[in-house]
């Protein structure tokens, strides 16, 4: 199970290296609708998905809740929760037919890089125990927690930016 979690992870990472890439702020002759982001980045995801389910299933998120169906429901909650955050995000930064500032654009691209990143080094410590002597997991839970509490509450700023910044725009002050 390591070995299909490490080549899995590696995807993932590829995924997500390979994403600003091709639908970054500069890359504009990919058709960019929703259904064609939705099923470019679901791989990734579902990559993700079975890593957390092999963890889940060795107990690395007794932490989190006891039990293993009580651990699965809620990395599956945050799972979900992260995947609607980042895709939302990208969505936003490429999707948007109102004009925004290149800084908004460029910061709604943070969620879909950088949420996977976090959750990709997690599972690839917690995967990998005997190749690392002196990095714990216990270590890493606080960053993971960390992480995953400014990521939302980036995504709550990003959308209230882009909220007030399409209020602005509508208002005539945008011109």
């Amino acid at each position: 199970m390591t070995l299909l979690g490490n080549a899995l992870l590696a995807a993932a990472t590829a995924l997500t290296i390979w994403l600003p890439l091709v639908f970054g702020p500069r890359a504009h002759s990919v058709p960019q609708t929703p259904v064609v982001l939705a099923v470019l980045t679901a791989p990734r995801w579902c990559c993700l998905t079975v890593v957390l389910g092999i963890l889940v299933g060795r107990g690395e998120f007794a932490w989190v809740a006891d039990g293993r169906v009580a651990q699965g429901l809620v990395v599956a909650a945050g799972h979900i929760l992260a995947g609607f955050v980042s895709i939302g995000s990208l969505l936003a930064a490429v999707g948007s037919a109102m004009p925004l500032p290149s800084w908004l654009r460029r910061c709604l691209w943070v969620p879909p890089v950088i949420t996977p990143l976090v959750v990709i080094a997690y599972a690839l410590a917690a995967l990998n125990r005997g190749l690392h002597e002196g990095l714990d997991p216990e270590r890493m839970r606080p960053l993971l927690t960390a992480a995953a509490i400014l990521t939302a509450g980036y995504a709550v700023g990003l959308a209230a930016t882009r909220i007030a910044y399409r209020a602005w725009a509508e208002s005539g002050r945008g011109e």
